[in-house]
């Protein structure tokens, strides 16, 4: 059983899924209503993404550039710090909201814009960076509305069948059984921290 939307829960019972409410009595699967692309790539604090040919940046809501479209990839700003894909780099390296590098923090080889710990990311390359950086641009495209499906999760079935959900981190590429978990949104991501 895992939290859902509307406060409702969903009941894996062998191969059938149902809903049920919080007294336990059986109900419709809720409706999920996909946000705009202006609203599925606002940051937390008002920054939005957009797109310079393949290239991202960010910009604020008055439509002025802060970070340029230069990268293949990026993050929203978290404690200060964007991390950021560069076009023939081999590595996420954070940047300022100045767009500068912060020398202070090392590069990583791999970053996700969100976890579902027990699962690994959608394979799309057996590099572990570029693996990265080609799942977070399928994420932004769904974002963007110009892809139909976001990327997925593929579980670890070890876990007993829970999970959770966090902030972008730095992630170690594997892939587990055949099996599928699709975060449609980060309003996905905020309800699940709401209910736990």
């Amino acid at each position: 059983m895992r939290p859902d939307r509307s406060g409702t829960f969903a009941v894996d019972e062998g191969q059938a899924t149902y809903w049920i409410d919080a007294s336990g009595k059986r109900v419709d699967q809720p409706k999920v209503e996909r946000p705009t692309p202006e609203q599925a790539l606002t940051c937390q604090g008002g920054l939005r993404y957009f797109q310079n040919g393949d290239r991202w940046g960010l910009q604020d809501d008055t439509g002025k550039t802060v970070i340029e479209p230069r990268y293949r990839a990026l993050s929203c700003f978290s404690q200060g710090v964007s991390w950021t894909a560069s076009a023939g780099g081999n590595s996420w390296c954070p940047i300022g909201p100045d767009g500068k590098r912060r020398a202070a923090m090392d590069c990583r080889q791999t970053y996700y814009p969100m976890i579902v710990t027990h699962h690994a990311p959608e394979k799309f390359s057996d590099n572990p960076f570029e693996n990265s950086v080609l799942w977070t641009r399928a994420w932004l495209d769904y974002q963007a509305g110009h892809r139909a499906e976001a990327p997925r999760w593929i579980p670890d079935f070890g876990n007993g069948g829970t999970y959770s959900v966090m902030g972008g981190r730095a992630s170690v590429e594997a892939i587990g059984p055949v099996g599928t978990v699709k975060l449609t949104s980060i309003w996905f991501v905020a309800e699940i921290f709401a209910s736990h």
